[in-house]
């Protein structure tokens, strides 16, 4: 069975990394937030921000993934 973005529930794709522009930024739940990368437009860095988010409630809800 092949995994792909419409069996996985919208809310998974949400967390502390975001997509401002062009950026991806990481949020520091302290006022701040770091920089993780730059992309070349809005929509890879939406979809860079959307992996990083799948990847930590992933990991969050344990289930171990292969290296």
């Amino acid at each position: 069975m092949i995994i792909d973005k419409e069996l996985i529930d919208k809310e998974h794709f949400e967390g502390l990394n975001y997509a401002d522009g062009v950026s991806v930024k990481f949020d520091l739940q302290n006022g701040g937030h770091s920089v993780l990368a730059f992309c070349n437009n809005k929509h890879t860095a939406k979809a860079i921000a959307e992996a990083l988010n799948l990847l930590d409630n992933i990991e969050g809800d344990g289930i171990t993934l292969k290296k």
